[in-house]
């Protein structure tokens, strides 16, 4: 099935981050996937109430939450560990609500 993917002209990186959002653990990935670099998810951010909410756009899977966005910010870093995540949010998909923290961890880089 991989070898097809590939002749489609799909990606070991694109498999790789689609596995990712299936919610493959690290094992498996790391058993079936030889990747380096950084994958990119797309997430949504909602706020209901005093909570901010993260899900994944591919699959709408819940990801975390969190009461602010330095602390939502830090739940994504350590679900991503060493897997080499990179997360994309659009401004239409609720990047207000953590810019302002976005912005200042940026500065101190």
């Amino acid at each position: 099935m991989k070898r097809i993917l590939e002749n489609a002209g799909v990606t070991e990186k694109q498999l790789k981050t689609a596995a990712i959002n299936m919610g493959m653990d690290d094992e498996t990935i790391a058993e079936h996937f030889d990747v380096e670099g950084e994958l990119e998810i797309s997430i949504r951010v909602e706020k209901v109430g005093r909570q901010l909410l993260a899900y994944r756009m591919e699959t709408d899977q819940f990801l975390t939450q969190a009461t602010t966005a330095k602390r939502l910010i830090d739940q994504l870093s350590e679900m991503s560990g060493d897997r080499g995540i990179t997360y994309n949010i659009a401004p239409e998909d609720g990047l207000k609500y953590l810019q302002k923290e976005l912005d200042k961890r940026a500065e101190r880089s």
